[in-house]
């Protein structure tokens, strides 16, 4: 078959007022003969296009085939996406700005050292004769 592209609803209401209004218009009297048949015959054909375009077209057994395939397929993307979403998610790590450490300064140590004793003797001043 064919393939058709949906039409508006509008689309089918112009179809069926123009229908009824150049019918009536055209076999009362009102209208041309002529020109009401042709404005009439446009009407039916937009109504029937609308029609069609309504109707879902029936798969044949070679497109059920290909379409179960495909479902087939859409229903374990399906279940794979949910096995993601299922799973915790991870914790974002946020890092830390480095600061600057205000760095002091160390004051030396200052070891301490044993001070020697040092004996004085006791000299003895021996007159100079």
């Amino acid at each position: 078959m064919f393939k058709t592209t949906p039409l508006s609803s509008g689309f089918l209401t112009v179809g069926i007022i123009g229908m009824v209004v150049f019918g009536i218009r055209t076999f009362s009297g009102t209208m041309n003969q002529t020109w009401g048949f042709l404005m009439f015959f446009l009407s039916t054909i937009m109504f029937i296009s609308a029609v069609i375009s309504i109707t879902p077209e029936m798969p044949h057994e070679s497109k059920l085939k290909v379409n179960s395939e495909i479902a087939q397929m859409i229903k374990r993307s399906k279940n794979i996406e949910n096995r993601k979403s299922q799973k915790p998610a991870k914790k974002k790590t946020v890092k830390k700005k480095a600061t600057k450490k205000k760095v002091t300064k160390k004051k030396p140590v200052k070891k301490k050292v044993a001070k020697k004793k040092t004996v004085k003797k006791k000299v003895s001043k021996k007159k100079k004769k």
